[in-house]
């Protein structure tokens, strides 16, 4: 039989069915620039946990996931950002870097400038990287696809056959504890794209480099909310492929057009600072843009990223709205909160759009019933 092949994106250092442009922050004390510069240009944002003086988490990140991020085929070229504190040697990691993908560039904030026309001068010069390196297009020399599951599906082997006939390699992982953490180290692997048949208790995911598929189970959770899964459980073969090779003709996948994509860190803020009235929190990092995107909207609310303590949060802000999927481990913490605070679960707003309605809702009426603006 003979086998079409699958064009992508050419890219100077491989071929990928994306083209993304990626935008890295080298650590903490870099991530303030990197949001500005964001306002600035339409690039793929990835902020960083690691302090500056980590040099062994700054070593370990450079040489292993910033590396998988920059030579990833999906990726078409990184800006890196770095505040000039760090303590790792900029210029040997950019040149081992550039080993890997030529279209690399980064900026130090400190030298010899102001932050502002450091963000001046990094947006500007994301721009002239992002137009030099605008991919044409070339067949896929090794298309290969993570098929993940936590247990394995029937007819697995029989899949795996039908992709081969396509011209696609399935490489198969399985979950462990059912941790959502686990798809972004598949991406990482240099995948082109994910097929996961989502554990029971899970709310389906994406990622930032390789776009994900993901197919229901047959649970009553899942059950709740499946028009946010791209394919359901009784799915046929032929209908998996049909999809797969969509994605792989540049069809986007669910997570892809709602951003349903965790981040890659997220930097702790245990004590957080209350600047608005209503406080958001995500206790699922899947909602992590979708919140962004309420906070962008909304004068009156203020996205805090990471862990937080619901209770002393409740107790600085006039509400506090609490995103959930509604699976049984984040249920379990929400036990005794205060009477300011409100979980909203995707599990009973029906989906994904469900939930920013039933956000949006909430914080209009708590808007026009204040007193005071908020």
């Amino acid at each position: 039989m003979h086998v079409h092949p699958l064009i992508g994106y050419k890219h100077q250092h491989g071929v990928g069915i994306r083209s993304v442009n990626l935008l890295i922050s080298l650590s903490t004390c870099a991530n303030h620039a990197v949001e500005e510069i964001a306002k600035n240009v339409d690039i793929t944002v990835i902020s960083s946990a690691i302090a500056a003086t980590d040099s062994d988490s700054l070593a370990a990140f450079s040489e292993s996931t910033l590396t998988s991020l920059i030579s990833h085929p999906n990726t078409s070229c990184a800006r890196i950002v770095a505040a000039g504190c760090e303590e790792i040697r900029i210029p040997n990691l950019m040149a081992h870097l550039r080993e890997v993908n030529p279209a690399v560039e980064y900026l130090v904030v400190s030298e010899g400038r102001s932050e502002a026309s450091a963000i001046s001068l990094a947006s500007n010069g994301a721009t002239d990287l992002i137009t030099q390196s605008l991919p044409g297009l070339g067949e896929i020399p090794k298309p290969k696809i993570v098929i993940g599951f936590s247990k394995e599906p029937p007819n697995l082997a029989s899949l795996v056959e039908a992709l081969k006939v396509v011209g696609i390699e399935s490489e198969l992982h399985e979950y462990f504890n059912e941790e959502m953490d686990v798809i972004l180290d598949w991406a990482l692997s240099g995948a082109h794209a994910i097929l996961s048949f989502t554990p029971p208790s899970l709310y389906p995911v994406g990622t930032l480099l390789s776009p994900v598929i993901n197919i229901a189970s047959d649970s009553e959770f899942h059950s709740k909310f499946l028009e946010d899964f791209d394919l359901i459980s009784s799915a046929s073969i032929s209908d998996i492929v049909n999809e797969i090779l969509g994605v792989f003709n540049r069809i986007r996948t669910f997570s892809e057009y709602t951003k349903s994509v965790p981040p890659l860190a997220i930097e702790s803020k245990t004590v957080p600072s209350i600047s608005k009235p209503i406080a958001l929190i995500a206790l699922n990092a899947v909602f992590h843009n979708l919140a962004l995107d309420l906070q962008r909207n909304f004068d009156s609310v203020q996205y805090l990223p990471g862990q937080v303590d619901v209770a002393q949060v409740a107790g600085k802000a006039q509400m506090v709205i609490v995103l959930s999927t509604g699976n049984s481990t984040e249920v379990l913490t929400l036990k005794s909160f205060p009477v300011n605070v409100l979980v909203v679960a995707l599990s009973e707003a029906g989906s994904l759009g469900g939930l920013v309605a039933a956000i949006s809702k909430i914080v209009i009426d708590a808007n026009r019933n204040s007193r005071e603006p908020l």
